[in-house]
């Protein structure tokens, strides 16, 4: 059996990482023998979440520098050269067959160190338009992996292929929910770090709708606050958590889902079959989200409130209206699933590994 070595480099959030991780599960499901090594920040949301899913994981120095100010901009760039040594470093001794980018900054120097080094290096894209360190990165990588049509645009003729974005397994085995409207269940949550303004209008929401159930995931950082909210206005239809660990299992039971515009929540609502609503985060770069979230709208598959708009009345009378028209409902939920692509792990190993040479 062919034994693979490869380094998943990047992440920083759930929606650059998860991608990865699904992919890594992919390999060893598929090459056991295989080793996958990632590389990130101790500040990312890899430091807890790789060791967690059974994988190393090395961490390098490297900070960000889009949004920060003239002092942290120039420590940031001052990491640069120690990074890519770094990860020459990490090559040589683990010397891999590729290197696959995530996104994120921890993935700027592999990428550059790989190409240095002469070790094929590919991108994961998984949003419309990609950052300014991915287009640079392009450049200089075999191939990029995209999930959306429009991010084509921004690099070389040729580099990009549409492979979709790798999904966990157990979001792949999502069934079909038989729906009620008289027990109507709906999942929120904003992504890995929460989304505060969801967080603040879904009080509201919940009080309006008493008999609609809600599984709200806050994140960490305002979990205490929205959950005295609810507590201090006396609202008892809502489960709150600040992480989900078994997001198939909330997708599963969920009649809908709100959430941001992200690429990989995208992704999972398309595989899961889910009908959505969807409220992308105003600051993503370039607005990137909002672009994600009218490719999933003009397919009717979502229904996307900018935040900008986003009141309780708006987000409950939409909520009541699905609730109220399950075709409406089933027929949003037929187009998400005609969007998803189900193989992205095995179109992305295919395309690695032709520029792999045979052991």
């Amino acid at each position: 059996m062919k034994k693979y070595h490869f380094i998943i480099a990047g992440g920083g959030t759930g929606g650059h990482l998860f991608p990865g991780l699904a992919f890594a599960k992919y390999i060893k499901k598929r090459y056991p023998e295989s080793n996958i090594l990632f590389i990130g920040t101790e500040k990312g949301i890899e430091f807890t979440e790789v060791p967690k899913h059974g994988f190393e994981l090395k961490c390098i120095d490297i900070s960000g520098i889009k949004g920060k100010g003239i002092k942290e901009k120039f420590k940031a760039i001052f990491k640069i050269p120690s990074s890519v040594n770094s990860s020459l470093k990490i090559l040589h001794s683990f010397q891999p067959d590729a290197v696959i980018g995530l996104g994120g900054y921890a993935s700027g120097p592999l990428l550059l160190a790989s190409w240095i080094g002469n070790y094929p290096a590919f991108i994961m894209e998984q949003n419309s338009i990609p950052g300014l360190t991915n287009r640079f990165l392009s450049r200089i990588s075999h191939k990029v992996f995209t999930t959306f049509n429009y991010s084509h645009n921004y690099f070389p003729s040729g580099k990009s292929i549409k492979t979709g974005n790798p999904v966990r397994d157990e979001i792949l085995s999502i069934k079909q929910k038989i729906h009620d409207k008289d027990s109507f269940s709906v999942l929120v949550f904003g992504g890995s770090l929460g989304a505060k303004k969801i967080n603040e209008v879904m009080v509201d929401v919940t009080k309006q709708l008493p008999n609609i159930k809600f599984i709200h995931q806050t994140g960490k950082l305002t979990y205490d606050i929205v959950k005295y909210s609810y507590k201090s206005k006396k609202i008892d239809n809502v489960e709150v958590t600040t992480f989900i660990e078994n997001m198939a299992e909330a997708y599963q039971n969920a009649d809908l889902v709100i959430c941001r515009a992200g690429a990989t929540s995208i992704s999972e609502l398309q595989i899961a079959k889910k009908a959505s609503i969807l409220i992308p985060f105003p600051f993503a770069t370039d607005n990137h989200q909002v672009l994600n979230g009218k490719e999933m709208e003009i397919a009717e598959a979502s229904i996307m409130i900018e935040e900008k708009n986003l009141t309780a009345d708006i987000l409950a009378e939409k909520i009541l209206y699905l609730q109220n028209n399950l075709e409406t409902l089933q027929k949003m939920e037929s187009k998400s699933a005609s969007l998803a692509i189900e193989n992205s792990a095995e179109r992305i190993f295919e395309e690695i590994s032709k520029y792999i040479s045979d052991k």
